[in-house]
């Protein structure tokens, strides 16, 4: 799956600059999503999701959002 994700990942930043606008603006939205909602399951005890899980929301989340700022970078 890895050698999947970097073959898209290169195609990605060939792409031109309206694509790349779009992928990274998308990628930031669901990134400071994401680690959004893992912030609150961590912080509110009574969530239904585990606090590993929320800390994985987390740093999925913020790994969403640099690459989203990878690909905003010219």
């Amino acid at each position: 799956m890895s050698k999947k994700f970097l073959i898209w990942l290169m195609r990605a930043t060939k792409a031109d600059s309206k694509t790349k606008d779009a992928l990274a603006e998308d990628l930031r939205k669901i990134g400071v999503t994401t680690a959004g909602i893992g912030y609150v399951s961590i912080v509110m005890p009574q969530t239904n999701i585990a606090i590993g899980a929320g800390s994985i929301l987390v740093i999925s989340g913020f790994t969403f959002w640099l690459l989203g700022l990878v690909f905003t970078r010219r």
